[in-house]
């Protein structure tokens, strides 16, 4: 399935790229990916500062910050949001249009066709391929009046003659802020086989850097520099959370008996085990969902060994053998033990079937929950009897003092 999708990426990219010269003058493609957990940013910096403008701001987070950024293992991409994009606003005068005989179209096909950054092609030399980029991009207004735009009775009309050309910054409809005040913030997206942890870590190392050499370019000028937002907090939240339930899932002193304590507690790590190697068949990584999905499975992972376990005990202590007290406990707990599991599985299993955004997260987390949950139903079934058998044969004398009530599903 994976390389289906690899697949329908290429052909989707390649259409476009087809179509992306029909488009309106306003409409351009920027971007096509697959919708996974790799195309949302896992940490943000704001920059900010009382005697730069925003457009400064926004110059030194462009130009100084992001390409050092991008450099470090495991990002893909660094985005930069908020501020005031830097621009040229041409400002045409109907009259001397007129004048010239020069239409708006001519005009703006001779800016849009001179004010290009492209490569030509390859330079052969000395055995070498060297690639040519020619930058025909404006960076002051000079550079733009000389254009022509229309040659008229073999005289060529440049920009100067029609238009008048200032500097300005790209209209804001969506304001940034940062502590309450306007920022230009960083957004730092990792690769899609990228740990996020790893990669917040590696940019949390080399962020004092970057941000130390916007200082010393700005020293009369201070910036401000700080983490907004990061999202291996979640990641590590939700493995302090499942490393919590495991603990106490655990914690089986109270069934007075060695053999069924080791047994109990070895449902746990067998499940969560199995659950990951389904992660790792399916394409899942370590994410908030799929964690969230482990630890919310491990409270009813456990209450199909803590049933079975109490029941087989139950009926040896009424003075039945070994092997009768293990087939009874099993045939009498085995539909309502399998209805209890299947039951949670029937809730979650129709997530898988969502679309969109919606699909993306919890098809992870159903999955998951569901494989945790069959798996346990298994284990309870026919590996928690077997080692019962097998350590009843050490403690054949031995009953637990106190068995256990039956606990709430």
């Amino acid at each position: 399935m994976a390389g289906d999708i690899q697949q329908s990426l290429q052909l989707v990219q390649a259409r476009l790229s087809q179509l992306s010269s029909t488009l309106p003058p306003t409409a351009r493609i920027t971007n096509v990916e697959r919708l996974t957990f790799a195309v949302f940013p896992v940490t943000g910096y704001s920059l900010t500062s009382d005697k730069r403008d925003l457009a400064s701001l926004r110059d030194i987070a462009t130009y100084t910050i992001r390409p050092r950024l991008a450099r470090l293992p495991g990002i893909a991409h660094v985005g930069v949001a908020g501020g005031k994009a830097r621009e040229f606003h041409i400002t045409l005068d109907p009259d001397r249009l007129v004048a010239h005989n020069v239409s708006v179209q001519q005009v703006v096909d001779a800016v849009k066709n001179s004010n290009i950054l492209a490569s030509p092609g390859l330079i052969e030399e000395n055995h070498q391929l060297e690639l040519a980029l020619i930058n025909g991009q404006a960076k002051k207004p000079e550079d733009l009046y000389a254009i022509v735009v229309a040659t008229v009775n073999g005289a060529p009309v440049t920009l100067a003659d029609v238009a008048t050309i200032g500097s300005g910054v790209e209209p804001q409809f969506t304001m940034v802020t940062a502590d309450g005040r306007p920022a230009v913030l960083l957004n730092i997206n990792r690769q899609p086989d990228a740990n996020t942890v790893a990669v917040v870590d590696e940019s949390k190392q080399n962020w004092p850097r970057c941000a130390m050499n916007c200082r010393r370019m700005f020293v009369s000028l201070p910036i401000t520099t700080s983490l907004c937002w990061c999202a291996s907090r979640l990641v590590r939240c939700a493995t302090r959370s499942l490393s919590l339930a495991a603990f106490r899932s655990d914690s089986f002193a109270f069934l007075r008996n060695w053999g069924t304590t080791f047994v109990a507690i070895l449902v746990i790590p067998v499940t969560v085990l199995v659950t990951f190697l389904a992660m790792w068949l399916a394409g899942l990584s370590f994410d908030l969902m799929t964690l969230g999905g482990v630890a919310a499975a491990i409270g009813l992972v456990i209450d199909d060994a803590i049933v079975v376990v109490e029941n087989i005990y139950t009926h040896m202590s009424r003075g039945q053998s070994r092997r009768a007290a293990v087939q009874s406990a099993i045939s009498e707990i085995t539909v309502p033990i399998i209805g209890s599991t299947i039951t949670p599985v029937v809730v979650f299993l129709p997530l898988t079937l969502l679309t969109g955004v919606t699909g993306v997260f919890f098809r992870s987390l159903a999955l998951t929950m569901a494989v945790a949950l069959l798996t346990s139903l298994v284990l309870a079934l026919f590996f928690t009897p077997c080692w019962l058998s097998a350590l009843s044969k050490l403690n054949s004398n031995k009953l637990p003092v106190k068995l256990l009530k039956n606990p709430a599903r």
